[in-house]
């Protein structure tokens, strides 16, 4: 059953009203005034309101136009004895299905009840699929939000791998170039020469050292590049990290890299006064568990080395200490023997030097 409201000061017009919608499926609800009219709505769910313009407590017109604001989903039919074409417009404007004149023909009253119902189950239905299509559409944002972040985060992980991939791979073809620049070299200062002038190649100016075990259980100068100091200075400072630094970097057995002086004089101590404000790495060169060589670069730390050569560093001692056991397994003695330091017809800046 529909609900329908009357609102009409006059008890007759009420009446009449009601008689008229025997045949009608509907239940309805009479209001002399807009407070009764008011109390019915805040209790019942009215679906259509017939309302007289002029009431006691108000206009009608207007009453109907604030319901409507409220209550959008309810048709309105307007009454009035006093019609004109200026009210019938106000009327449609505010909201309201149909626009009637008293006396009423209940005839016509019939059809026009019968259309608003009609008009207002169609809005219901419409209503119902806009707000099941609200729905959907929430849950459409919602799920491509999601497969948005899903594809964000994938997105960020194949860069990742992509990343980790190419610093593999750039790793690979850096080894691969420089196991194929000595595999071949057998005499032990060949091999030192070839493997500093790729390292000078590969990060440019910089000083560097390789340190090769010696009788006495420490280390020696195998061959270094001088690219900072003059020749007595480079004699004293590699004698002093032979002693100091090749010993500590050998019982890490992983590559150091020391950015800083905090970093230096933390790892190294009071000693860290002969590499101050230098950007150092180090790293032993191991095969069968034992250390064969240290190699050390350094230079100031306003001209750091690439993070990528830093990596790689590694992977090139790795490749040095396996060629180095070949050696000395091809020779079948210690090729380190007779490594005693620098030569001293070597001496200037920026040339490579070899014991």
């Amino acid at each position: 059953m529909h609900r329908m409201l009357v609102v009409d000061d006059e008890p007759e017009v009420r009446r009449l009203l009601g008689d008229a919608l025997d045949d009608q499926p509907v239940v309805v609800y009479e209001a002399g005034n807009l407070q009764e009219a008011g109390d019915i709505l805040d209790h019942e769910s009215i679906e259509l309101i017939v309302v007289d313009v002029s009431l006691p407590d108000g206009n009608g017109l207007e009453w109907a136009e604030s319901v409507r604001t409220d209550h959008p989903d309810i048709q309105t039919i307007v009454i009035t004895g006093q019609p004109s074409l200026r009210r019938a417009v106000r009327a449609l404007r505010a909201g309201a299905s149909d626009f009637l004149s008293k006396p009423l023909d209940l005839t016509e009253l019939n059809q026009r009840v019968s259309s608003a119902l009609h008009c207002r189950k169609h809005s219901a239905g419409q209503q119902r699929r806009i707000d099941h299509l609200t729905h959907l559409v929430k849950e459409l944002n919602q799920a491509h939000d999601e497969i948005s972040k899903q594809v964000d985060i994938l997105c960020h992980d194949l860069v990742t791998a992509y990343q980790d991939l190419a610093g593999q791979m750039n790793h690979v073809e850096t080894v691969a170039d420089f196991r194929s620049l000595i595999q071949h070299e057998l005499d032990l200062e060949a091999l030192l020469r070839s493997v500093l002038e790729y390292l000078l190649q590969k990060v440019g100016p910089t000083d560097a050292v390789i340190f090769l075990p010696s009788h006495e259980d420490g280390y020696t100068v195998g061959g270094y590049i001088n690219a900072t100091l003059d020749s007595q200075s480079a004699d004293v400072l590699l004698s002093h990290l032979a002693d100091i630094v090749a010993p500590r970097v050998a019982d890490s057995r992983a590559t150091i890299a020391l950015k800083s002086n905090e970093d230096i004089k933390e790892w190294i101590g009071d000693d860290s006064m002969w590499l101050v404000d230098a950007h150092i790495i180090a790293a032993p060169c191991v095969s069968d568990d034992e250390v064969l060589a240290v190699l050390m670069l350094f230079r100031d730390q306003s001209q750091p080395f690439d993070p990528a050569f830093v990596d790689a560093m590694n992977h090139l001692c790795t490749t040095l200490g396996e060629h180095l056991n070949r050696i000395v397994r091809v020779h079948d003695r210690n090729p380190f023997g007779n490594t005693n330091g620098h030569d001293d017809d070597d001496e200037g800046d920026g040339y490579l030097s070899f014991g």
